[in-house]
């Protein structure tokens, strides 16, 4: 899936400076557990006697973001404990991810076209680091921003805006490509 920065409709390529990826199932392939991830994190919040849906507002980041309002803002310690349990399945689900065909060429060949490349992940950056310097591809990217680097995770566009700044691109110059919802909302 692709996603742009300039409501919905493509950037000129005359105009497009930079572009920005997606990791788990875009760079790399790679099978994410969320029903075990959301099983596990419902359950310790549950243990800890906060009352929360089963649909979890949604996503984990739309989670991570209702632990900071009222009621749940008294319980800030939770919130490092659900971004534990996701850094436990980052881990898990990429500890025998493979490099999608024709990615590494894909990212060359933009580099060599002279764009500017960043990666926005909502995993861990020692996650991120392992992964794709392993597949030799980290050093291809000009910013990696992972969950630890913005306020919010995708789908909010907190990545993608800081990525653009750090690039100095301005986000209607920038393509985001992703696999998922959450890639398109936070485009």
């Amino acid at each position: 899936m692709i996603a742009t920065t300039s409501h919905n409709s493509p950037p000129k390529l005359g105009d497009l400076e930079a572009v920005l990826f997606d990791m788990d199932g875009t760079i790399i392939k790679n099978s994410y557990p969320f029903p075990q991830a959301k099983a596990e994190i419902l359950a310790t919040l549950r243990s800890r006697g906060l009352d929360v849906p089963d649909d979890i507002y949604g996503s984990i980041a739309n989670l991570l973001e209702k632990l900071k309002e009222a009621p749940y803002n008294g319980h800030t310690k939770i919130r490092g404990e659900v971004l534990s349990i996701l850094t436990k399945y980052d881990f898990e689900c990429t500890s025998d991810a493979k490099l999608r065909r024709g990615a590494l060429g894909i990212l060359r060949r933009l580099k060599q076209d002279g764009y500017r490349l960043g990666l926005i992940s909502n995993s861990n950056l020692l996650v991120v680091k392992k992964v794709l310097g392993a597949k030799h591809v980290y050093s291809l990217f000009d910013v990696v921003i992972t969950r630890e680097c913005v306020k919010r995770m995708k789908p909010y566009p907190d990545m993608v805006l800081a990525a653009c700044e750090k690039l100095g691109v301005h986000p209607s110059n920038t393509l985001v490509v992703g696999d998922s919802w959450g890639d398109i909302e936070a485009g």
